[in-house]
């Protein structure tokens, strides 16, 4: 059961969802340690760092998909989600496109977007047509197995999926992520897409850094389980040492 934020908190009521010394272990590694950062309704925000750093093990602790420790507080949209299941999790509006797209390869891909929406009880022929309007090639894959798309269709279904629980957040982990040059800039303009016509609120994991900067208007920098620079991607695409440790520069 979700629970309501306690008595006098201020920092909640200004944004959809607050992270507060957020700390997940691993047995006695400790992956994420202490971070704390917030989200704005309607914004693109982005965590990056190196392999390691702690960047997907938060989107899964704020999925609900490995415990956060006792201590860390995560609350969404006005309640207090840390540790609850993920299945109300992603019914309160939050779902998450997992690293590698973890479709289901032997099903339909029609049969894949409304398992996206099981959490739902009223689907709408509409909502699986704008899906296919985001990506017209699902629609003519739609009675082909997930399995059999290539790598870039496979993400288009993986983010396809998640928009059929009709989120308010949607965290996404390495979309890019073996994509080719040209499908990683059709992902990219459909997110930024979905974030402007649709305000869906987007949180971006994402190794390719000048793509996620140049995407997000507020990113964090993420070195060994902890926050160590954030602010405006505009000044973060400027800094020194982001350009010469995340961009090549």
């Amino acid at each position: 059961m979700l629970r309501s934020p306690p008595p006098g908190s201020t920092t909640i009521a200004e944004a959809l969802l607050t992270v507060d010394n957020l700390h997940v272990y691993y047995g006695g590694i400790h992956a994420v340690q202490g971070i704390s950062f917030s989200i704005e309704s309607g914004a693109i925000a982005t965590l990056i760092g190196a392999n390691g750093a702690g960047k997907s093990s938060t989107l899964r602790a704020l999925s609900g998909i490995v415990p956060a420790a006792p201590g860390s507080r995560i609350c969404f949209d006005g309640q207090d989600i840390t540790n609850a299941p993920p299945h109300l999790i992603v019914a309160a509006g939050l779902c998450q496109v997992p690293e590698g797209r973890r479709i289901f390869a032997s099903m339909s891909v029609e049969e894949n977007l409304l398992l996206g929406a099981f959490a739902r009880e009223n689907v709408s022929r509409a909502e699986l047509d704008h899906v296919y309007t985001l990506f017209p090639i699902l629609a003519e894959r739609r009675a082909q197995s997930g399995g059999t798309l290539s790598g870039g269709e496979q993400q288009m279904l993986a983010i396809g999926r998640a928009l059929m629980a009709r989120p308010r957040l949607l965290l996404l982990d390495e979309p890019s992520l073996g994509l080719a040059p040209l499908l990683v800039s059709e992902i990219f303009r459909i997110l930024a897409g979905l974030n402007q016509t649709d305000g869906v609120t987007i949180l971006l994991v994402e190794q390719n850094a000048r793509k996620a900067l140049a995407t997000a208007q507020h990113g964090y920098v993420l070195e060994t389980g902890r926050v160590t620079l954030s602010g405006p991607c505009a000044e973060l695409l400027a800094d020194e040492g982001v350009r010469r440790a995340y961009l090549g520069e």
